[in-house]
């Protein structure tokens, strides 16, 4: 086997590896040599699921190939009409396996694609970035290409301000917090920040506010997780901690709610045994949205 002698990027976006460059320039060099064909615009229902919508061009490279016998499937984002990632997919109905091309893909529309083929125990994918991701005030993070391993458990505060505001960015770039409202939670002994890190990094993170002694419950004001450590069981890691932790206090009752469009955090809130208590219309703004208000009560 031939040894490469240039030196294996650092994870944090040091140092980053070009080995694998001449995959992306022949994966430029198809793209760039065939037409792309939107079958599935943005906004427009799966034609076997009408229930699903699109919130990505979604389509496929004219005179390709794929293992479904059609053209090599494409995601077309908002931004620069390049190549930037690839979906490696694994669909156990179909029992095949195949990738999804990722051009001109926003940090956000990254995270719909990751989230849209992970949604269901029957499809699994893996994302695989071209360059690091890079976060709203130009810090880098490195890529990352298999399930999360060597993860800890920390309680942060206000020490950490300004990280935890970068990530909440990266996490919700349109709907993220103001930052006078996360310096007054976390100055508040009543809110407490579990962080998810591997090594020294965020990857997640869950921020409750305990009423113990007043209303008697916790209240799950956020939880995100890195676009890159999604679909590998971190949120609800992180909300099974929140329950063990509060509950050696004593709290069994626990409150959360999420966008009605977020399937994907309906579906950690019923596995991790809270239900469904009500629907709230016009709870969310940017853009208005209902909320699902989910309770969890312990024994």
């Amino acid at each position: 086997m031939v040894k490469s002698s240039r030196r294996i990027g650092l994870y944090g976006g040091e140092n980053v590896d070009l080995i694998n460059e001449d995959f992306w320039k022949a994966l430029d060099e198809l793209v760039n040599g065939s037409e792309i064909v939107i079958d599935r615009p943005k906004g427009t229902a799966h034609p076997g699921y009408p229930d699903f919508i699109y919130k990505v061009d979604y389509g496929y490279l004219k005179n390709t190939s794929s293992m479904d016998g059609g053209g090599i499937d494409v995601w077309v984002g908002s931004g620069e009409k390049k190549v930037d990632a690839i979906m490696c997919i694994v669909d156990l109905v179909k029992k095949d396996s195949e990738i999804k091309i990722l051009i001109g893909c926003t940090e956000d529309e990254k995270a719909v694609v990751y989230e849209t083929h992970n949604e269901t125990p029957f499809m699994k994918g893996v994302l695989i970035r071209r360059q690091p991701a890079v976060y709203p005030d130009g810090g880098t993070i490195g890529t990352y290409g298999g399930i999360m391993s060597e993860t800890r458990m920390a309680i942060l505060g206000l020490e950490s301000e300004a990280e935890l505001i970068r990530f909440n960015k990266l996490c919700f770039p349109v709907d993220c917090w103001k930052e006078e409202d996360w310096r007054e939670l976390l100055s508040d002994p009543r809110a407490v920040y579990y962080a998810l890190l591997r090594g020294d990094e965020l990857v997640g993170n869950v921020f409750i506010y305990n009423w113990q002694g007043e209303y008697d419950y916790v209240k799950i004001m956020n939880l995100s997780v890195h676009p890159e450590y999604r679909g590998c069981g971190s949120a609800h890691r992180l909300l099974d901690h929140v329950t063990e932790e509060m509950s050696k206090l004593g709290m069994k009752r626990f409150c959360g709610e999420t966008r009605a469009s977020n399937r994907a955090m309906q579906k950690v809130f019923e596995d991790c045994g809270y239900r469904l208590n009500r629907i709230e219309e016009g709870y969310y703004d940017n853009p208005a949205e209902s909320a699902y208000k989910y309770v969890l009560e312990l024994d």
